[in-house]
């Protein structure tokens, strides 16, 4: 797989040519890196995020389809939508981004094999492997769409940390059928899909009036929850018995509970033995995916967190395409900081890190990973 090298007569736009030396001359020097990534790591190939262009689907909030909810009330309307986004993965390549990452994997493995005490025949090994991956890189991603697969990076250095749109599992918790790398399209007849990006938007098809930002939401959680906090000091005590006292949070809440509403029980779809169903115990199948509402894979992080503490110090943490406030991933970010490591960010949105306060040491890169990415690692990829 061919990477397209930066124009030599270019100069980059994204950040001072200071700050891009100083990050080069930093890697350069480094041992261990972790990697998160996100949707906007895949935006230059054409997969709609969860945010901007994406996060609307038909008029509905793609999360609030993406969610355990929503299978279990409208298994049809759940396939639709990600039939859809099957078709659109399935037929996407990997962007420049994908690969650079993949590549300066696979050479920073090697380096870091020449500088470790096993010598240069020692085998990089699994994750986990005592002595064998102290020194490299790791990448954990929040896509679902499988490019970084296309692209090649290494298999034992990649933690899809919610799932992959291209396989497929038995709905039954009881039966372990799993179908991996499944690229048929459709999947079934009755999910054959035409212009599945038309359905993609960045708001609904009315108006944005009244939808509240996640941004704004935090806060009024964190203001809810002061108030709520403190108002249990000063509440009327003369509050009728049969008033009905209002819980300030419990509005809030249910804006993040997934909305099935009547426009969504509306849509159109194929009936329920139209769609996939198990080989084995006749369950409808669904995507291998983490759907909001359910729990990420404990075994995954148990690993992530062996490979972090072999050595106790993390040279780099960096952070691509995502604003990276999804917990429990984000969380990743405040390990590695507090284990020494500096922080950079690659991202659309160059002023959203989240909560993680950036110091003067770190690097924000404001631009598209496919355009940032093979110039700040482009000593790597040369040598």
């Amino acid at each position: 797989m061919s990477l397209t090298p930066p124009s030599p007569d270019s100069s980059p736009s994204f950040a001072p040519q200071s700050q891009i030396d100083s990050f080069i001359r930093f890697v350069s020097q480094s041992s261990r890196m972790l990697i998160l990534a996100g949707a906007g790591l895949s935006a230059s190939a054409g997969v709609p995020t969860f945010r901007g262009n994406g996060g609307f689907w038909r008029g509905h909030k793609a999360a609030d389809i993406s969610n355990i909810a929503c299978f279990e009330e409208l298994p049809a309307l759940s396939w639709v939508y990600h039939a859809e986004r099957r078709n659109i993965v399935i037929h996407a390549s990997p962007g420049e981004g994908h690969k650079v990452l993949a590549e300066v994997t696979r050479k920073w493995d090697l380096r870091g094999r020449r500088k470790g005490k096993g010598g240069k025949g020692k085998s990089a090994g699994k994750v986990g492997e005592t002595g064998s991956d102290r020194r490299g890189t790791l990448m954990l991603t929040q896509n679902i769409d499988g490019l970084s697969e296309k692209a090649n990076h290494p298999q034992d250095r990649l933690y899809p940390l919610h799932g992959s749109l291209l396989d497929i599992k038995c709905s039954n918790r009881s039966c372990d059928y799993y179908d991996k790398d499944n690229f048929q399209d459709p999947i079934c007849p009755a999910l054959q899909v035409k212009d599945p990006k038309a359905s993609f938007a960045s708001r609904p098809k009315d108006t944005e009036t009244g939808q509240s930002s996640t941004d704004e939401l935090v806060s009024k959680t964190t203001k809810l929850i002061i108030n709520e906090s403190t108002s249990n000091k000063t509440k009327d005590k003369a509050t009728t018995k049969h008033e009905k006292r209002v819980n300030p949070l419990e509005e809030l809440l249910a804006s993040f509970a997934p909305a099935v509403t009547d426009e969504m029980r509306a849509e159109p779809t194929p009936s329920i033995d139209q769609l996939p169903h198990c080989p084995k115990c006749t369950s409808l199948l669904r995507p291998a995916v983490v759907w909001f509402g359910e729990s990420l894979s404990q075994p995954q992080f148990d690993e992530i967190n062996a490979w972090i503490e072999e050595e106790p110090k993390l040279d780099l943490m960096l952070v691509v395409g995502t604003m990276a406030e999804v917990m429990p991933a984000a969380r990743f970010v405040t390990i590695a900081k507090s284990r020494g490591a500096r922080l950079c960010f690659v991202n659309m949105d160059g002023g959203h890190t989240g909560d993680v306060v950036v110091r003067e040491k770190d690097w924000v890169f404001v631009g598209d990973a496919a355009v940032v990415l093979p110039v700040i690692f482009e000593g790597i990829l040369l040598n």
